[in-house]
């Protein structure tokens, strides 16, 4: 398997203009598989511009992203994905509303993943700071924004198709709620990335209780992999592929979902919710621990977009 556990690069102002790649002009290949499966032009939202979404979405990337970028509050980047969906052309408020929610929270996560300390030292007293290096930097910045927009773009739209649910009391008889088994079955990543991983020792107890349930986990799906290898890999974030974005740090960031011929995963597009039977344990090849957790399904049915 390849790159299951793949290490974010180091932030170096050398290693981000190298690795960033070519400006957004042309679709990278990754985004233009995706858009080549798209299903139906009616889901695709007809009449949005992508062009001008692509675009707008670069520029609140890039702000979240560049040198010394400040923290972004929740309600800002919402009201600028509404506002870039707008410009767009997406016109029904209640889909455009949950777009703006989805997207909300993948840019915010991508900021605080990229800037785990919430207070960063300020620079040394009587440092200088180059300004052609920043200029760098933020050019390598801007290109890696490119991408990545064309990546969202790419999974547009990303919320659940079907309408919101309308809130309702519950009575004496709703005690066993639609989803109460399921939420039984949850399993959060803080459990399963939680605690300090070293290839080779014992998991902990409640990690190792889970092997052999059925579970449910909640992220993205990552489907580089689905083609030539028959996986998908299920993780927490949205699954940039861009060296400027955050990577899975270790086999416990990613749940592997065996899913040779399962094709209809690519209209799968935001946060989604996946049920299955769960294999807990390190599996090896080559002297490398590809995986840690895997997590076996029964079909479409065992994996459901986020309402």
């Amino acid at each position: 398997m390849a790159r299951t556990a793949r290490v974010l690069a180091a932030a170096t102002i050398a290693l981000a203009i190298s690795a960033c790649g070519s400006p957004s002009a042309e679709a990278p290949a990754d985004a233009r598989r995706l858009a080549a499966s798209r299903p139906s032009e009616s889901d695709r939202l007809a009449g949005v511009s992508e062009d001008r979404l692509r675009a707008a979405l670069s520029d609140i990337v890039f702000d979240l992203i560049r040198w010394n970028a400040p923290p972004p509050s929740r309600d800002r980047i919402a009201a600028r994905v509404a506002e870039a969906l707008a410009a767009a052309g997406l016109v029904d408020e209640e889909r455009r509303a949950r777009e703006t929610d989805v997207m909300r929270e993948v840019l915010f996560d991508l900021h605080v993943r990229l800037n785990p300390r919430p207070d960063p030292s300020p620079p040394a007293e009587g440092a200088v700071v180059d300004a052609a290096r920043i200029e760098d930097f933020d050019g390598a910045k801007r290109r890696c924004a490119g991408h990545m927009a064309w990546q969202l773009v790419a999974r547009f739209p990303m919320s659940s198709p079907h309408p919101r649910p309308q809130p309702r009391r519950l009575d004496a008889e709703d005690v066993e709620a639609p989803n109460a088994a399921e939420d039984r079955r949850r399993v959060s990543w803080r459990t399963l990335s939680g605690f300090p991983y070293e290839a080779g020792r014992a998991l902990p107890d409640d990690v190792l209780r889970i092997d052999g349930r059925s579970a449910t986990v909640r992220g993205f799906l990552d489907l580089q992999h689905l083609e030539h290898e028959g996986m998908a890999l299920l993780l927490e974030g949205f699954p940039w592929s861009s060296s400027c974005a955050p990577q899975p740090q270790s086999p416990l960031d990613v749940v592997v979902i065996p899913a040779a011929g399962a094709d209809w995963m690519r209209r799968l597009r935001g946060p989604v919710i996946v049920t299955g039977r769960m294999e807990v344990g390190e599996q090896v090849e080559d002297g490398r621990v590809e995986s840690v957790y895997r997590l076996r399904i029964d079909g479409p049915e065992a994996v459901r977009p986020v309402d």
